[in-house]
């Protein structure tokens, strides 16, 4: 990927939520090899709670996904 920047949009009307830097990790992975090429999109500083938002970065977005205190407290009762 060769973004500066990512953004946290609204799936719904492509508003932005946030806007982040991408961050190069590489070598800081346990895993990571001379080959690897990894980048961190950090938006833990986003407090909001959403039903859904994407992450769009280098022109292509992930799935949309859901933000909120607990988001995963549904599926411990699932395990």
């Amino acid at each position: 990927m060769t973004a500066k920047t990512f953004r946290l949009l609204d799936p719904a009307d492509s508003r932005t939520l946030f806007e982040g830097p991408v961050t190069p990790v590489t070598g800081r992975s346990p895993r990571a090899t001379s080959r690897d090429d990894l980048q961190e999109l950090d938006f833990s500083t986003y407090r909001q709670t959403h039903a859904a938002v994407v992450i769009e970065a280098d022109g292509q977005r992930t799935r949309p996904f859901p933000i909120g205190e607990n988001i995963w407290a549904p599926s411990i009762w699932k395990t």
